[in-house]
């Protein structure tokens, strides 16, 4: 990271909505901008962009938007959890994709498609298998197939395999279609984003905003953190003047609780580019932006 962390609430408030929307954006390969002079890059961002273009391909239609749809699910559920919380806290050492299934997909922790999703994930991820050999105490094994033309996520096998190589027929099988899968979580993005926006997010990971910015997501700034962050209140204070009666509403809001000699160093700024009636209005509204 080219920046601190700050230490000033909002401008932390700000960078970690940046962050989380950085994170929770599908955009493949290279830098992308979230504005204000900010650069991102994800690699589940990327993951999911590409999970999602070979899924309309004969030959890459299954295994890949599986892989990427597991591992995205899996991040996700490590990262966020929606407030209230309704996973349940005696089972919190559970999995990632089953507590991001659980909150985001609506699939309930200990059910069958809950079980199912947890396996093929190991099997998939953990050893590149559709096969699932279970290692609890009261273990469950799977034999996964793909068939993207089932109606649902899982058809769930008929009776239960007992993880012997040579005891497996067709009635313990377990269906997954990848092309629903992937598609629900191409959903759970925007939705992290819309909680997050509503403050109804929090960040569960231990190491909280460094953590993500660690390991999940990189964010570079072309001048510097305070510039963007900035730039950021200039577009509020703006908008502010020029935005119809909504869009003025809510900027007022996000700048409620800026410290006032901080909107008004923007305000001077922003005067410097303001020209006739907009200036007029600017001056009206923070008399100091004249001086």
């Amino acid at each position: 990271m080219n920046f601190q962390i700050p230490t000033d609430p909002h401008e932390l408030t700000w960078l970690t909505g940046v962050a989380v929307s950085a994170h929770c954006s599908i955009s493949s390969g290279g830098r992308f901008t979230e504005g204000f002079g900010v650069w991102y890059r994800s690699a589940v961002s990327h993951l999911l962009s590409e999970a999602n273009h070979a899924k309309g391909y004969v030959y890459s239609g299954k295994l890949l938007p599986l892989l990427g749809g597991l591992s995205a699910l899996d991040q996700f559920g490590l990262c966020y959890e929606p407030i209230p919380c309704t996973f349940p806290s005696a089972l919190s050492t559970k999995s990632g994709i089953i507590k991001a299934a659980h909150n985001f997909l609506g699939i309930l922790v200990d059910t069958p498609d809950s079980d199912a999703l947890y396996a093929l994930r190991n099997a998939l991820m953990h050893q590149a298998s559709l096969i699932s050999v279970g290692k609890q105490a009261k273990p469950k094994h799977y034999w996964f197939e793909i068939d993207n033309s089932i109606p649902d996520l899982f058809a769930q096998a008929t009776r239960a395999w007992d993880g012997q190589y040579n005891t497996r027929n067709d009635t313990n099988k377990t269906v997954v279609n990848a092309s629903i899968l992937l598609k629900r979580v191409l959903d759970v993005p925007g939705r992290i984003k819309d909680f997050h926006q509503n403050g109804e997010m929090s960040l569960i990971l231990s190491g909280g905003l460094e953590e993500l910015l660690t390991n999940y997501v990189q964010l570079d700034f072309e001048a510097s953190f305070r510039d963007s962050y900035l730039f950021y209140l200039k577009t509020l204070v703006h908008r502010t003047l020029e935005s119809p009666e909504d869009g003025a509403k809510i900027a007022r809001l996000k700048l409620k609780d800026v410290p006032i000699e901080v909107v008004e160093e923007v305000a001077k700024a922003l005067a410097q580019d303001l020209r006739g009636p907009s200036l007029e209005r600017l001056i009206q509204a923070f008399p100091t932006a004249a001086r």
